[in-house]
């Protein structure tokens, strides 16, 4: 019975043991002790093997926690979804500063829980701050729309959210983020460019647009060994707006569909041969 007891002992202190690592580990995490390679790598060392071999879930939360969750927790669930859909429903008959404030609360308490639960559950995590990002620039540039807003306006509260985007991006080490507000940047641009340029002509789109697509890639590539999820955000962007001339073109001008679509294969061909010819570089980078 004793050596029972003893080996009882020795696996509660192992398994004692192996939180407090791993809750140091996040805290290097968290901090920037350690690069976050070196925090991934010890957190799969400490990992509890029942938690990798049974530990499913959905949307951040165990089946287990689903299945045993108490009734008033399910109430509380349902009443919270209830009472979304009743301010979904009748928002527009709120006042507008009443209506301003419900934006704002809700963006606020989706981007704070999104960020506190960062590193415990980053798939409930990421769909926060998906929301969060959501809800700001489309329900600030409905409530201007709805108020005959100026256009300047509209492009000032979606260049502001942008910016949010890329700070949320950088904080909560989210590069799809950082990334998402250099698009949103991007077509703003455009949308300036073809209010005050309607048929800028092929030559001029590309004198438009690649100059920001270079900077962006080269700004990519030097912060590339500092930080490689900002490098990557910055070059992705850059690659998007590699092909933004043609994109322009095809939706937003009246130029030849023929002759957009043969440069932006042109420049397809020559992206994927520089990729193969530098793939030894940037595979190592990626990986």
């Amino acid at each position: 019975m004793v050596p029972i007891v003893i080996l009882k002992d020795g696996v509660h202190m192992e398994e004692e043991r192996r939180k407090i690592i791993v809750k140091e580990i996040e805290g290097w995490r968290r901090n920037r002790l350690l690069p976050e390679q070196y925090c991934d790598f010890l957190d799969n060392l400490y990992k509890d093997e029942e938690e990798e071999d049974g530990a499913k879930q959905i949307l951040g939360l165990s089946v287990s926690k689903i299945r045993n969750g108490k009734p008033t927790t399910w109430l509380l669930l349902f009443g919270l979804i209830g009472l979304f859909f009743y301010i979904f429903y009748y928002f527009t008959s709120f006042p507008f500063p009443m209506q301003i404030a419900i934006l704002a609360l809700a963006t606020l308490a989706f981007f704070w829980f999104g960020v506190r639960i960062r590193y415990k559950k980053p798939s409930l995590s990421l769909l926060n701050l998906s929301l969060g990002a959501l809800i700001a620039p489309v329900g600030g540039s409905y409530l201007l729309v709805e108020n005959d807003a100026a256009k300047w306006t509209i492009a000032l509260v979606v260049a502001g959210s942008a910016l949010f985007w890329m700070v949320t991006g950088l904080t909560s080490r989210f590069p799809v983020f950082h990334f998402a507000g250099w698009i949103a940047m991007g077509f703003i641009y455009g949308w300036i460019l073809s209010d005050n340029i309607p048929e800028p002509g092929w030559a001029g789109l590309q004198i438009s647009w690649l100059p920001a697509s270079v900077l962006l890639a080269w700004f990519g590539w030097l912060m590339h060994h500092k930080s490689k999820q900002t490098g990557g955000a910055l070059m992705a962007a850059g690659a998007v707006l590699w092909i933004a001339p043609e994109l322009h073109g095809l939706f937003l001008t009246e130029l030849s569909p023929w002759i957009l679509q043969m440069i932006l294969f042109a420049k397809l061909v020559a992206a994927a041969t520089v990729l193969f010819a530098s793939r030894n570089k940037w595979i190592e980078w990626v990986v």
